[in-house]
């Protein structure tokens, strides 16, 4: 059967851009990305005579602030909050879409902490979220933080499917230690412990902060809008098997996932 079908597929013109089509992540991208990645872990474990004592002081001064930080106690903006209901699970979408903008707590230390786990996690997704997941949440199409206004706030910007709720849970459950490493440099952040810990695992006031600091998009783009992170990996991993000689085991698996 799937031989036939394979055999469909090379013969009729509209599938000839099959074969042509070239791997999800090319070899020198997944190749620089470990590098990278290695080496850094390299140079950390080298240097760790130079670097040991200046980070000990850091972080005794990072559980100073932490303690004295000021945290939100009052739940979200209702008002700002039934605008964004009002935007979000359109009918014709599967996804939906977050913008959010915080103030960088104030002074060096927060500032360049920031940066330091902005440019750890980009060095950690490049080399492991290369198949529909990130941080063991599979259903992020796109995430991106950037520091605006010479570094006092920090834009987030995210298409994810399902619900806003979900999605949340999904980070708290998952990922809630590097979210609480970036965002616990921003005003207002629930308590945190030593830059990753607390922070987001407060589900409650994480999702009042969140709430209050995302504003209404009138315009985002998506690439496949009817389509989600798991459906769009299921659809390459087709795509990739399709032509391949594949033995009984392979083509039955195959056949499940047309």
């Amino acid at each position: 059967m799937l031989t036939s079908f394979q055999q469909f597929v090379r013969a009729d013109p509209q599938w000839s851009w099959m074969p042509g089509v070239g791997p999800r992540q090319a070899f020198m991208e997944r190749f620089v990305a470990w590098f990278k990645l290695i080496l850094v872990a390299l140079l950390v474990l080298a240097l760790s005579p130079i670097w040991l004592l200046p980070a000990i002081i850091w972080l005794l001064v990072l559980r100073y602030k932490e303690s004295t930080d000021s945290v939100q106690a009052d739940l979200a903006d209702s008002e700002n909050v039934q605008k964004l209901m009002d935007k979000e699970n359109r009918t014709h979408s599967v996804q939906n879409h977050m913008a959010s903008i915080t103030v960088v707590k104030r002074g060096w230390l927060r500032r360049a902490t920031l940066q330091f786990v902005l440019w750890a996690v980009n060095l950690l997704a490049r080399a492991r979220a290369t198949h529909g997941e990130l941080s063991g949440i599979p259903s992020i199409h796109f995430a991106h933080w950037s520091m605006i206004d010479n570094g006092r706030r920090l834009l987030f910007l995210s298409n994810f499917d399902g619900s806003w709720e979900n999605y949340l849970d999904d980070f708290i459950d998952k990922a809630s230690i590097g979210l609480t490493g970036v965002w616990s440099n921003t005003l207002n952040f629930p308590r945190t412990y030593f830059l990753v810990f607390g922070g987001a695992s407060d589900g409650p006031r994480f999702k009042a902060v969140a709430r209050d600091s995302q504003t209404v998009t009138n315009a985002w783009y998506s690439a496949y809008w009817d389509q989600t992170v798991q459906g769009i990996d299921n659809n390459s991993s087709i795509r990739e098997d399709l032509l391949k000689p594949l033995n009984t085991i392979e083509a039955a698996a195959l056949l499940q996932r047309l």
